[in-house]
């Protein structure tokens, strides 16, 4: 296992040693995941460190979170586990000097 240090010892002394060499997946601002047990990377999962963007299903995100897909399908759920009276919530804030426009509590 890569991530277990290896030591070596010198007379009554352990020297630790921690393998880095090992091949990031993916390409620059690629975002790491673990496929099959190794390092992945898509391009249709970034993030853009220069701008703080992070794309889904795009190499150049516009937005702070920007979901693309050509999918007729393309939907982002927000699912709740719990059978009580309230649900998710998903809210949007707009303020226009530093004042609220418009919130909804429903």
């Amino acid at each position: 296992n890569p991530c277990i240090p290896e030591y070596s010892e010198v007379g009554s002394e352990k020297h630790y040693y921690l393998d880095l060499s090992m091949a990031a997946g993916g390409d620059d601002t690629n975002v790491q995941f673990n496929k099959d047990g190794a390092f992945g990377g898509d391009s249709g999962f970034v993030y853009d460190y220069d701008n703080e963007k992070v794309g889904i299903g795009r190499d150049d995100p516009f937005y702070k979170l920007h979901v693309d897909s050509d999918d007729i399908d393309a939907i982002i759920g927000i699912q709740q586990n719990d059978n009580t009276i309230n649900g998710p919530d998903l809210r949007f804030r707009k303020s226009r000097s530093n004042a609220i426009v418009q919130e909804s509590r429903a």
